[in-house]
């Protein structure tokens, strides 16, 4: 017999690794490919526009997170003072076991955050940042309707900045893969049922 929290926590986990997937998954598929669609993007608008999208997955995707794997862990937790570690913690097909998997797996973009994309996300930031300064020197950044680099960009740094954003999409959709999972295996937890 499941705790009495089993189904409520099982939909909260699930409900918010998925929009936790979608959310990153979007980032990637819709915005980032919005700002590379046009060839001759300037690179001081490709930086502001990609720091937009960080800034709302920053404020959007580790609460998710952390919500929907806490409440894995609480549900893990709560099972295994019910049933006691010989039914929740068997090797293969236990319950509790099955919720700390699914809930590392939804905590699991942290860690994968912090060692793969965080170094890409500071160059970028960096590079935006310089840009900001450059304009508030009153630099002139911009590019020619042609698409060439005029004043502070050069199209080297243009197809540096590209390169990066896409790379950055790349990753993101590798960091979309841990919460689907934990989700995955909370929803093959709920049919498999009490």
């Amino acid at each position: 017999m499941a705790n009495t929290l089993y189904k409520s926590l099982l939909f909260a986990s699930l409900t918010g690794s998925s929009v936790l997937s979608g959310c990153l998954f979007s980032l990637s598929y819709i915005s980032v490919a919005s700002i590379l669609a046009p060839p001759d993007v300037p690179e001081r608008l490709m930086l502001t526009q990609w720091r937009t999208v960080f800034n709302r997955g920053f404020h959007l995707c580790p609460p998710s997170a952390i919500f929907s794997g806490l409440c894995c862990f609480t549900n893990a937790y709560l099972t295994y003072r019910q049933e006691g570690l010989s039914s929740g913690l068997r090797l293969y097909g236990g319950r509790v076991a099955s919720l700390l998997v699914a809930g590392s797996f939804m905590i699991g973009i942290v860690p994968y955050t912090l060692s793969l994309i965080v170094p890409l996300e500071v160059s970028l930031l960096a590079e935006e940042a310089k840009m900001r300064k450059m304009l508030q020197a009153g630099a002139e950044v911009n590019h020619g309707m042609n698409g060439k680099a005029e004043g502070g960009s050069s199209e080297e740094n243009v197809t540096k900045t590209r390169s990066m954003i896409r790379r950055w999409a790349k990753l993101n959709y590798g960091r979309m893969i841990l919460p689907l999972t934990g989700a995955v295996i909370v929803c093959i937890e709920y049919i498999r049922g009490e």
